[in-house]
């Protein structure tokens, strides 16, 4: 179970820093 958690929370930080980069980056692609 341990295991499974570790693996959830990485997959769910990857995510979560996919979100902001693309709200930073392609969220308002004029402003660049």
């Amino acid at each position: 179970m341990k295991e499974l958690g570790i693996e959830v929370i990485r997959i769910v930080r990857e995510v979560l820093i996919t979100c902001l980069v693309i709200l930073k980056g392609g969220k308002n692609p004029d402003k660049n």
